[in-house]
């Protein structure tokens, strides 16, 4: 067991949790694990120095892989950082894991698959593919659907994970609307343009 200095629990070798702030105002994303051995807990805060520090990143991936999978970049195989928010504040913080917003380019309502990875995926070279819908709120909420070896598939509807697309339209700078759900010939015609920006599956 190792101690953390910064609270009068003992942790356990292989914990991670969220570190106590100072006040109500400051949010809960300083990050700590124990690694075990003698010492103090690691700890960092701040979304993009967690996912710089391995140990810390693992921990992460751990126990928020799934809940912060809309975030997460198959191509960098780390997470976009400024999607990633709590609402949780202090001084008491815990275990709960941040939330992931909705792409730039997603309205509320609209619906997209979404390839992503766990420790567990990443460990054993499989991908996970996950329904994700944008909630009035602005967060991504997102419900798994299938597994596979990583580059066998793709999670797409050309493979079966999904039946339709939902499209938008968006001119300039102009917010975007959300049509209905079409299917892909509908949504990759010329009512939509030729280009897949606005059209997630």
């Amino acid at each position: 067991e190792t101690s953390y200095s910064g609270d009068d629990d003992t942790k356990i070798a292989g914990e991670n949790w969220w570190a106590d702030v100072g006040d109500s105002d400051t949010e809960c994303t300083k990050f700590c694990y124990c690694p075990g051995g003698d010492g103090d807990a690691v700890c960092e805060t701040g979304y993009t120095n967690i996912l710089a520090n391995d140990g810390l990143s693992q921990a992460f991936m751990r126990d928020c892989g799934y809940n912060t999978g809309a975030c997460y970049d198959m191509d960098t195989k780390s997470y976009d950082t400024d999607r990633l928010f709590t609402t949780d504040s202090g001084p008491s913080c815990g275990y709960d894991c941040p939330q992931c917003r909705c792409p730039s380019d997603v309205v509320e309502g609209e619906t997209w698959y979404h390839e992503y990875q766990d420790q567990w995926d990443v460990q054993n070279g499989y991908a996970s593919c996950a329904l994700c819908t944008c909630q009035s709120d602005g967060t991504a909420d997102c419900d798994y659907s299938s597994s596979y070896r990583e580059g066998t598939e793709t999670c797409s509807e050309s493979d079966g994970t999904g039946t339709t697309y939902t499209c938008h339209s968006q001119y300039g700078s102009s917010t975007g609307t959300k049509s209905s759900s079409v299917t892909a010939e509908i949504c990759s015609g010329d009512g939509f343009g030729t280009s897949s920006q606005y059209c997630q599956w």
